[in-house]
C-alpha cells in the first residue's frame, strides 16, 4: 500500500494504487510536455517515441487531467495517430472508442486516425465502440471518418459491429448501425448530430 499526497491547483490528490501512481506520472509529464515539446528533439521521455507518448496520453486520458491538451499538441505537431499500437494491435483511436472519449476521438479523426484500422482480432474502432454500446461514439466515427466505413466488416470471429452491439444488448448502438446500413451514413449523422 503506497500513500502519496499531491497538492495541485488547490486540490489534494491521494495516490494509493499503482494506477494512481501512473496518473501522477502522467500529470508530471503532461506539465513538462506542454511547456517544452518539440518535434525535432524532446528529452521528456527519451525511452518513448512521440507516437508512443500520444498513445499513452490517449489511454490515460480522463475528465480530471489535461491529457486532451497533450493529445491536441502532439497531433498539431504532426505526430501520426496510427503509428503506435498496443500488443493487441489496437490504435489510440481504438482505445478512445473503448472508453467512449468523444473529445479525444474527434481530435484523432480530424488528424487522420483510421476508423478502419484493424487489431489482431480484426476489430476496428467501430467494432470496439459497438461492442461497448457507445452510440454517440458510433455517430462520431460515421461523421468524421476520412475513409468510407464498411459497416458489414467482420472480425476474425465473424462479427460485424452491428452483431456486436446486438449481442451486447446495446439497443441504441444497434439502432444507429442498422439505420446507417439501411438509410445511409449521412442521413444517420444528420439525425443524431444534435445528440452529440
Amino acid at each position: 500500500f503506497i500513500l502519496v499526497l499531491l497538492h495541485r491547483g488547490g486540490r489534494s490528490y491521494q495516490m494509493n494504487s499503482l494506477l494512481s501512481i501512473r496518473q501522477l506520472w502522467g500529470i508530471i509529464w503532461i506539465v513538462a510536455l506542454l511547456s517544452s515539446i518539440s518535434r525535432a528533439s524532446t528529452t521528456l521521455a527519451p525511452n518513448y517515441s512521440l507516437e508512443e507518448q500520444l498513445f499513452q496520453a490517449v489511454t490515460a486520458s480522463n475528465e480530471e487531467n489535461e491529457h486532451v491538451e497533450i493529445v491536441a499538441k502532439l497531433l498539431a505537431d504532426g505526430v501520426l495517430p496510427d503509428e503506435y499500437r498496443d500488443g493487441q494491435g489496437m490504435t489510440a483511436l481504438g482505445h478512445a472508442c473503448m472508453r467512449g472519449d468523444r473529445e479525444i476521438i474527434t481530435l484523432l479523426l480530424k488528424h487522420g486516425a483510421s476508423a478502419q484500422a484493424k487489431d489482431r482480432d480484426g476489430d476496428t474502432p467501430l467494432h470496439t465502440a459497438a461492442g461497448m454500446g457507445w452510440a454517440k461514439t458510433i455517430v462520431l466515427l460515421l461523421q468524421h471518418s476520412r475513409e468510407p466505413l464498411d459497416l458489414g466488416l467482420r472480425n476474425r470471429y465473424g462479427e460485424s459491429p452491428l452483431a456486436m452491439a446486438k449481442s451486447g444488448g446495446y439497443i441504441k448502438a444497434a439502432k444507429v448501425l442498422s439505420e446507417a446500413a439501411t438509410q445511409g451514413i449521412s442521413a444517420v449523422v444528420d439525425k443524431y448530430r444534435s445528440e452529440l
